[in-house]
């Protein structure tokens, strides 16, 4: 062989020896090619903020590709579902699994046991043999409810990654959300989590099964396999709880801060912020923005949907922008429907935000022989549970309410104290177990229905919720929880007026919304609710909104219509349960439904419908007219169907005056009684002074000139004017049901939509988380509204704006600052002064900061200051009060009981105040003998 065919050999040898480099695919957008760019040639942690319907799947199982061959590289998916659906389009160096089922392998690998089993019961087993070891010291029997707390305590903590050494803030928020029994203690609870955790890696080292959380919690604790991953190619980052997280970082080999002195992995995450709703499974909101910025990752965007039509995504910027439309976006249909008039084609797709609404449609098309599906098997399981505990002998139509608002009050009594006071949390369990109970109500009353005994059991009831889940069925129901990653032609949104839901919260609820409208790569149906659609309190994009009120803002006030007076107490109290939405369940708690939750709950069988006028409306500014539906409810449709227009409202001209010739004014005459004009039913009585403004304004529009009197003086006129404009507002203004703590719609002052929709506007772009949260909750209560103007409370609007217009004129804090000083905003007179505060502590869902020596803690998410960690409060405070009442055998009359508790309520108020209670108290007793002794 000669010199020139070996040189020849050994550089193809070389060529062949360099990695193939892969071509970034053409149909890529910029900002893939950015992203598969910066995967293939830096060495730094990316976090790729991807939008919906954006490709993120795509680009993620391209970035793989590019990954060098000799990388120890894996795909963690969100669940098995998505690992099979990306598995088969990986590169064969790259593995795809979730990270609970990579956690089982490393701890099969450890135990040298391929066939690992899953020990679901494992931490109740742990704490009832603890219970029965610390029974058999006291001689005491165990307590079952402190036994199911430990279980849930030491699971919840686990996921949350806290221990016995966590912080007591930490741990007090943790025995709020696991209803932790009696006072929280936190030497009670280290004491539980130290002999919890002692148990269960006891219980593994002696052969003992893993439970799921496991899976992840050992391998951290046993320092399994650290540092053995390349390269972590993340999905759905948003959703990671704190234990996942810690997980992922424990196997790239990544310290505290990110950093290592030794060869370390790398992270390749996408995901969105938007999209984080698994809020309630122990996700982090926030937690991408906490990992890329832990981390030092760099940044990149993913703005562009290729799934959603350009008028989808202009709806979706009512919860975000940073969706964008690709160029190439068909514009899409975006239907306006009424609930009641909704018609279904086969595979058609309902979304909702709760169960309730679901099983009462499926049930109605069930009825109509439509074969339907429920996605999520788990509600199922707790809808039988649930009803087993509820009905656990047969019953009838009569009893039904009884004992399902027995159910309901029995699972609430923890938590309705709590959601009084404002609790968010117990609020929201609250809402959950009513949606549990409705639709416990629904199927038994539609089991009874169909049944032709007397009497239902249970196994009735079981049958009917098995016949909603079908795989072949015709339309398929979905929570909006359960659709995120999923995409159809074309979806139903139940009542989306109601999103974000008031009772959550909102940053959550936001990114519910965002999720619910942008499932739909074609058509987008929002079905609305009978108010809503009776008030075209239509879903709009923010400029179509904003054109639409101006558009009414020009308008003259409209006439009198009956028909919009709609009586809702009659609606919700109806038995025409085909009539409308179960209303109770998508509406905020208030006190009264905390207390009687199903006092409003309608009925089921669907009953006739009489025939009602169509709703009227005032015309839409918007250019695409909502459509809906005639063919009655529940009716399959084909899917070449038009739908007609519904009607538009024709508003009347005002009759103008004449300027060429003088009005002629009637001479005073006395306003009696009989002659006061009716006031249109619902309206508040006027004045008289009122009345008089109003006859005046009405005098002078329709009388015509006919004898050349002398003009009236110019105030006159104003005050007429005045007083008349006054009527109109109160004539057409909407007070609205603020559940808030700082309440808006309470008041009697009557301002214009517009103007007040400005004013929140404005104060929506504060940087001061409460003010901002108030003033968005404070626009989403006002979509509500259906007339031009609506009542306020005047004053707690200028002192909103004023504390806005203090943050903005406050002395600043002047001169460098280090990295663990922040500024505090602190009221001095009438001056708010900008200080240094020393951040002691900067946790999740604790901030500390020491002011002048003053220890103040704060909520890192809204800001607000003094947040006690635990909300039994009030609980605490009674407990003296119950164990008297338990230990002198209860007052023996009534007037005892009132005696005792007004001299317990001076004391605790003297005691909260820094008094001595026995001075306080001797010196109303002085002030009851005085005055008793003068009254003699």
């Amino acid at each position: 062989m000669t010199a020139s065919r070996i040189t020849t050999l050994k550089r193809l040898q070389a060529k062949a020896a360099l990695p193939h480099v892969r071509p970034v695919p053409e149909r890529f957008t910029a900002q893939q090619a950015a992203f598969i760019t910066a995967v293939r040639d830096d060495t730094n942690h990316l976090m790729l903020r991807a939008t919906a319907g954006s490709g993120k799947t795509t680009t993620l199982t391209e970035a793989a590709w590019h990954l060098p061959p000799a990388a120890h590289a894996v795909y963690f998916a969100f669940n098995k579902h998505s690992v099979d659906g990306i598995a088969s389009n990986l590169p064969r160096h790259v593995r795809a699994a979730t990270l609970h089922a990579y956690g089982r392998r490393v701890l099969c690998r450890a135990r040298q046991d391929p066939q690992l089993q899953v020990d679901e019961k494992k931490s109740e087993r742990l704490a009832q043999s603890l219970a029965a070891s610390l029974a058999a010291s006291s001689g005491e029997r165990p307590d079952f409810k402190l036994i199911r707390a430990t279980a849930r305590l030491w699971n919840a903590a686990r996921e949350q990654t806290l221990d016995h050494t966590s912080h007591e803030d930490d741990l007090a928020a943790l025995a709020v959300q696991v209803e932790w029994p009696g006072d929280f203690v936190p030497r009670v609870l280290r004491g539980a989590l130290k002999s919890m955790r002692s148990a269960s890696l006891t219980d593994f080292g002696s052969g003992g099964l893993p439970d799921f959380t496991d899976f992840l919690w050992l391998p951290l604790e046993l320092k399994l396999e650290a540092n053995s991953l390349t390269v972590a190619l993340v999905d759905e980052c948003q959703d990671l709880t704190p234990l996942r997280q810690q997980f992922m970082i424990h196997l790239l080999g990544l310290g505290a801060t990110g950093e290592t002195s030794e060869p370390h992995g790398r992270l390749v995450a996408v995901g969105d912020s938007a999209q984080a709703i698994y809020a309630y499974a122990g996700a982090d909101p926030l937690g991408m923005e906490r990992l890329t910025e832990r981390l030092g990752a760099t940044r990149l965007p993913l703005s562009l949907s290729f799934r959603c039509p350009a008028s989808h995504v202009q709806l979706a910027h009512r919860a975000n922008t940073f969706i964008e439309s690709a160029e190439d976006a068909k514009p899409g249909v975006v239907e306006h429907l009424s609930a009641e008039e909704l018609t279904y084609r086969t595979v058609d797709v309902v979304l909702s935000r709760l169960n309730s609404p679901l099983i009462q449609t499926a049930l109605k098309l069930l009825a109509r022989e439509i074969s339907v599906n429920i996605r999520g098997r788990d509600l199922a399981a707790r809808l039988e549970a649930a009803a087993q505990e509820t009905f656990p002998k047969p019953y009838t139509a009569d009893t039904i309410k009884d004992l399902v608002k027995l159910h309901y009050d029995k699972k609430a009594k923890p938590f309705t104290a709590r959601a009084k006071e404002g609790d968010r949390e117990a609020k929201k369990i609250l809402t959950d177990l009513k949606d549990i109970c409705a639709c416990l109500r629904i199927l038994a009353e539609r089991a009874v229905t169909l049944s032709e005994r007397s009497t239902v059991t249970v196994n009735d009831l079981a049958r009917l919720l098995r016949s909603l889940y079908r795989d072949d069925a015709d339309v398929l129901f979905s929570t909006v929880h359960r659709a995120k990653g999923l995409e159809w032609d074309r979806v139903t949104l139940l009542y989306p007026d109601t999103m974000p839901y008031p009772a959550g919260e909102y940053q959550e609820e936001m990114c519910v919304l965002f999720v619910a409208l942008t499932r739909s790569k074609d058509t987008l149906r929002l079905a609305y609710g009978k108010e809503a659609w009776a008030g075209r309190r239509f879903l709009l994009p923010p400029q179509a909104e904003q054109d639409q009120s101006a558009a009414w803002e020009e308008q003259g006030p409209l006439p009198f219509d009956p028909q919009l007076d709609l009586d809702q107490d009659a609606f919700l109290n109806s038995t025409d349960a085909a009539s409308g939405p179960l209303d109770f369940s998508l509406r905020p708690l208030t006190a009264q439904e905390i207390d009687q939750p199903f006092a409003t709950l309608p009925s089921y069988p669907p009953q006739a419908e009489p025939t009602r006028k169509p709703p009227t409306s005032r015309p839409q500014a918007s250019p695409a007219i909502p459509t809906h539906n005639v063919n009655g409810p529940g009716v399959l449709v084909p899917a070449h169907s038009q739908t007609p227009s519904p009607p538009t409202r024709t508003v009347a001209q005002r009759p103008s005056l004449n300027p060429a010739a003088p009005p002629v004014y009637p001479k005073p005459v006395a306003l009696s009684a009989a002659a006061k004009p009716a006031l249109p039913h619902g309206l508040v009585t006027q004045t008289e002074e009122q009345l008089v403004g109003q006859l005046m304004l009405d005098a002078l529009r329709s009388l015509e000139s006919s004898t050349d009197l002398p003009a009236p003086p110019k105030a006159m006129l104003d005050q007429a004017h005045a007083v008349g404009v006054q009527f109109r507002r109160q004539e057409q203004s909407t007070t609205i049901d603020d559940p808030r703590a700082t309440t808006l719609y309470h008041g009697q002052y009557a301002i214009s939509v517009t103007e007040l929709r400005l004013a929140l506007d404005s104060l929506r772009s504060e940087p001061r988380p409460a003010l901002r949260e108030w003033a968005e909750t404070s626009l989403v209560l006002l979509r509500t509204c259906n007339t031009r103007f609506v009542n306020i409370h005047e004053q707690t609007l200028r002192d909103v704006e004023r504390a806005a217009l203090q943050a903005r004129i406050s002395v600043p804090l002047l001169g460098p600052q280090d990295l663990k000083t922040v500024p505090v905003i602190v009221f001095e007179g009438n001056y708010s002064r900008v200080r240094p505060g020393k951040l002691t502590r900067d946790a999740p869902k604790v901030r500390t900061v020491t002011v002048n020596g003053h220890v103040q803690r704060f909520d890192p998410r809204t800001g607000d200051p003094d947040i006690p960690p635990t909300n039994n409060a009030a609980e605490r405070s009674l407990r003296t009060v119950v164990m008297a009442r338990k230990v002198s055998q209860c007052s023996k009359n009534a007037v005892g009981a009132q005696t005792y508790m007004r001299i317990k309520s001076a004391v605790e108020t003297a005691r909260l105040r820094g008094q001595d209670p026995v001075a306080v108290l001797t010196s109303l007793m002085r002030l009851y003998v005085g005055v008793g002794t003068e009254a003699r």
